[in-house]
């Protein structure tokens, strides 16, 4: 039980946390993927990113994909299926209560599948929410430039 009202609080509090800050995973022709940029700029020739401190550009001509991941989205989707999964991992592990050949008490099998529940709950739901996905392959570097641009023109 008290695993389900520690899940319960750290929803809650994470929530708290939440900002709105996108990031962007950009997709390659050599198949290599950037995960966790920050959009700079964006020009004819070069898309800017940002990584923490680190600045870099990459080609246009070699961008076929652009994923456009809401931080925010994803910790309140983890976080809302760690909430989920702990109850109904509390559910299953009261209603099957330990027998009692295992010598274990009730709360320790509600505990075990409370916490099994939550780390179902938060890997599914954090791969499920969806984002923004744009195909760039087959395009030149000025429509391509003119897509990203209109993508986070209102944003900067």
């Amino acid at each position: 039980m008290k695993t389900v009202l520690t899940m319960i609080l750290l929803s809650f509090g994470g929530q708290a946390a939440l900002g709105q800050d996108q990031y962007l995973w950009v997709k390659m022709s050599s198949s290599r993927v950037i995960i966790n940029a920050v959009f700079s700029n964006v020009n004819d020739d070069s898309l800017s990113l940002s990584r923490g401190a680190k600045r870099f550009s990459v080609s246009l001509y070699d961008v076929v994909q652009i994923r456009v991941v809401n931080e925010s989205s994803l910790i309140e989707g983890a976080a809302t299926g760690a909430l989920i999964g702990s109850g109904v991992g509390a559910i299953i592990g009261y209603a099957s209560k330990a027998d009692e050949s295992t010598r274990q008490f009730p709360e320790t099998s509600v505990a075990i599948y409370a916490v099994v529940g939550a780390v179902v709950g938060t890997v599914q739901s954090a791969f499920d929410k969806p984002s923004t996905i744009v195909d760039l392959s087959g395009r030149s570097n000025h429509e391509k430039a003119s897509i990203i641009h209109q993508m986070f023109s209102a944003d900067n």
